[in-house]
């Protein structure tokens, strides 16, 4: 359920906070993030961006599909990452619009064929891929293995958490990591850049209003520790809050009500 924010009180065109700005916001490691896969998609190849949870993964897949030309890309977000590598390749075929084949070499042959006929770049973005296991990861590597055609055609972009990194460090990966020639790894806001993503999603929403005193904005990110998706929850919350007393002058009392509201009460057992 949304939080409730009165958009009278604030000044408000749009709702901040429950979804990515038109303009987003881009600090320095983000953009250099974006920019770097941009480049990287005319390349082609492999690409792996890691990140804690709330860091802004798939935020930054979303601007990425977003800016990105509709009629000259052929873009698949693949969210089930604990699929096969026989559904995996299943899932291709169906968004390729192709027959499936029972066999896998079928499968793969296909998949490979209707890549290099392709007038467009295909582009798979596979989310939450430390789940994937090492079949899944095969098939996506065997893929790109297409002697009737050096030329690289397909890009592939992981996104996941630290522990696929890791996961890329055994053996049995050594093949796919060698092929991944983009690495990333995302990290929390720092304070500043806490302060400046508030205020520039306020401001997108259409205020002039000072919502975020510095000593809520300070606590928004102590109890946040800079990841993206819990400063929205906290953000989002502690304006409803306000909102049902009929206030747009937030304090700190705001944002302990939103704590309570986004994160997981703490036990009171020791096992």
């Amino acid at each position: 359920m949304k939080p409730l924010i009165r958009q009278d009180l604030f000044g408000l065109t749009q709702m901040p906070f429950l979804n990515i700005p038109a303009n987003a916001y881009f600090d320095e490691q983000r953009r250099e993030c974006f920019e770097g896969l941009q480049r990287f998609i005319e390349y082609r190849g492999f690409a792996a961006v890691c990140g804690e949870p709330g860091t802004g993964k798939t935020m930054l897949m979303k601007l990425l599909c977003d800016s990105l030309h509709q009629a000259s890309h052929k873009i698949i977000y693949l969210q089930f990452s604990n699929l096969s590598d026989t559904d995996l390749l299943r899932f291709l075929c169906r968004e390729f619009g192709l027959e499936i084949p029972f066999r896998k070499i079928a499968l793969i042959n296909q998949v490979q064929e209707y890549i290099r006929n392709l007038k467009i770049k295909p582009v798979i973005i596979f989310d939450e891929v430390q789940n994937a296991n090492t079949k899944t990861l095969e098939a996506l590597r065997l893929l790109s293995c297409d002697n009737f055609d050096s030329r690289r055609k397909l890009c592939v972009i992981f996104s996941g958490t630290p522990q696929f990194f890791d996961q890329l460090k055994l053996k049995i990966n050594e093949s796919l990591r060698q092929r991944i020639t983009f690495f990333y790894k995302l990290e929390e806001l720092t304070e500043v850049n806490c302060r400046e993503y508030i205020e520039h999603c306020l401001k997108e929403a259409g205020t002039n209003i000072q919502v975020f005193d510095d000593q809520s904005i300070k606590l928004i990110f102590d109890i946040s520790e800079g990841r993206i998706r819990l400063i929205n929850s906290l953000a989002a919350n502690a304006m409803a809050e306000a909102s049902e007393e009929g206030t747009n002058a937030l304090g700190i009392k705001h944002i302990h009500k939103a704590q309570k509201n986004v994160l997981l009460p703490k036990s009171e057992f020791t096992i």
